[in-house]
């Protein structure tokens, strides 16, 4: 087997996902602030709804959690789609993880102002930019298969 070789454009790849380990750190700031603030000790991920009811600070602090658990649960998938898209169309797949972290950044600032509003802010906008992670994907991987089988 020969050297793997990339596709020019795909370090652009790299550098989105490279931006989603830094939204991730900010986030996970956010989340000790909060927790902090909040007095929810460790091993508890979430603060329960009698302490949210009692102090506001625990409320923030379930949302800034929630946003990193959101972003921590669709990060593998965005990886692996960005980098199949990528073989094929590296620029596609960067600007979609480009516009996949815009969105992220806005789900976040939107989820800590106003959670019921975090669609408003960003999170829709990730949304379809993950979507056409998906599809693009799809459609590389199913090139690769038919190929593979003659067709």
């Amino acid at each position: 087997m020969g050297p793997i070789v990339l596709p020019e454009g795909f370090h652009l790849i790299l550098a989105n996902l490279v931006a989603t380990c830094m939204l991730l750190q900010v986030q996970i700031f956010m989340s000790e602030g909060h927790r902090k603030r909040a007095g929810v000790k460790y091993p508890q991920q979430y603060a329960s709804k009698e302490e949210q009811e009692r102090n506001p600070a625990a409320f923030k602090f379930n949302c800034a959690q929630r946003v990193h658990q959101n972003t921590l649960e669709l990060f593998p998938a965005i990886i692996v789609m960005s980098c199949v898209v990528g073989t094929t169309y590296p620029r596609t797949a960067a600007i979609l993880g480009f516009v996949w972290n815009l969105g992220r950044v806005g789900y976040t600032y939107g989820y800590m102002k106003a959670p019921e509003k975090r669609n408003k802010y960003g999170g829709l906008f990730g949304s379809f930019a993950g979507l056409g992670l998906i599809l693009t994907s799809l459609y590389v991987t199913g090139n690769w298969v038919a190929a593979e089988l003659g067709f």
